[in-house]
């Protein structure tokens, strides 16, 4: 079976100009609307608005100023970003990397195909200046190399995504990759993301572009738009960049994770297979603990009680209000029936002394819990609790728990 050709794959009618390597673009990209301009038209990307690109395009200037280093950054960027489709290449999808459409008539690979510019008649306004386009079989994708100096993207940026939906939009493909290199780090960390399209989410992207272009041709023939005519655009094309993004996973899983490794000493493997078994029990012990918690909050609101205690355990109730902002007494002289507003409302609380806890630590250490004498010991505890005849709160109370502290030592 004859192996189709790669132009045979994409967007019908689609034109394809080899342009020269000392040239960006081979053409005025002011009268067209790239890749990396789609986010700032669907309102995805925050450093620069639709309006702020509406300019750029009617004036046929940018109004944007980097900074020397911002600059030096941007061209590191770009040198990198074969490194990072080389990487790509290799390892993700195991594919020879290529420079030419015909290299990828005959087999499939990776074609670095920035020296190509496509323009689908389609959308006459769009075109695609792509880092790179893979081929396996006859499935077509989009892989944009992007080098970054921070650590690895918890998010991968909106416009990003935005970007790769206008290359697949113009070619004719739904497929496309971030294939992206983090220098933030000892040693260049590679990462990809995968992106999928439905038709419905490329056409999204192209209706915002076909308004945005509307308006760049009528202010350039003179017509007048009102600064309000031009917020409501913003607005609508805002509303279809949330559109599109929505469903859209932000974070998909990576191709590359970071793992390093540390080697155990032969002195801490016990004390890591004693961590693995306390990490195990950790929700165990929180559960349980909730549970007795619980337990006896319910136990001190139904006694009604205010303070009661046994060998070493305080149980007590206090009532509280909260009314951090505002002023009780100006309300009052205003004439404001407080009363009808706030409210006392009791809560229970359950806490463990020092004393009982130390009294627990010790025979934790000396393994002699007695599992019938705690039994006991928590049945005297909820008799106190639960009695009608439960001992009030007096000025001694102070002293129970000294004498358990006492007992301990």
């Amino acid at each position: 079976m004859n192996r189709v050709t790669t132009k045979e794959l994409f967007a019908k009618d689609l034109s394809i100009t080899e342009i020269d390597d000392n040239d960006e673009w081979g053409m005025d990209r002011n009268e067209g609307i790239g890749g990396s301009e789609a986010g700032s038209v669907l309102g995805l990307n925050k450093y620069h608005t639709a309006l702020d690109l509406l300019e750029e395009k009617v004036s046929r200037r940018s109004i944007r100023e980097f900074s020397q280093a911002q600059e030096l950054r941007m061209d590191c960027g770009h040198a990198l970003e074969e490194l990072a489709l080389r990487k790509f290449a290799d390892k993700e999808l195991g594919l020879p990397y290529v420079t030419s459409l015909d290299d990828l008539d005959k087999a499939d690979g990776l074609g670095h195909l920035s020296k190509f510019l496509f323009i689908n008649p389609r959308f006459k306004f769009a075109f695609a200046h792509v880092d790179g386009l893979y081929r396996l079989n006859d499935q077509l994708g989009i892989v944009d190399g992007k080098v970054s100096f921070r650590p690895p993207w918890q998010e991968v940026p909106e416009y990003y995504i935005a970007q790769l939906a206008h290359y697949n939009a113009v070619i004719g493909g739904n497929v496309g990759y971030i294939a992206a290199m983090f220098m933030d780090h000892p040693y260049p960390v590679p990462m990809e993301y995968r992106f999928d399209f439905t038709s419905e989410k490329l056409l999204t992207v192209m209706r915002a572009e076909a308004i945005f272009w509307n308006y760049v041709t009528k202010i350039r023939n003179g017509d007048h738009v009102s600064d309000g005519e031009l917020n409501k655009v913003e607005s609508r094309l805002s509303e279809l960049g949330e559109q599109f993004m929505d469903g859209i996973d932000t974070n998909p899983l990576k191709v590359d994770e970071i793992v390093e490794t540390v080697v155990v000493a032969d002195d801490d493997r016990d004390l890591l297979i004693r961590y693995e078994e306390l990490k195990g029990q950790k929700s165990l012990v929180m559960q349980e603990f909730e549970t007795i918690s619980t337990h006896f909050k319910g136990n001190i609101e139904a006694a009604n009680v205010s303070f009661v205690t046994a060998d070493g355990t305080v149980l007590a109730k206090k009532a509280t209000i909260s009314a951090k902002s505002l002023d009780r007494d100006a309300m009052v002289e205003a004439g404001v029936p407080v009363d009808k507003f706030f409210t006392t409302k009791p809560q229970a609380r359950f806490t463990t002394t020092k004393a009982l806890t130390k009294l627990a630590s010790q025979k934790v250490k000396k393994e002699e819990i007695n599992s019938t004498e705690t039994e006991a010991f928590l049945g005297t505890l909820l008799n106190l609790v639960q009695s009608d005849t439960a001992p009030a709160p007096t000025a001694s109370a102070d002293l129970w728990g000294q004498e358990a502290v006492s007992a301990v030592n």
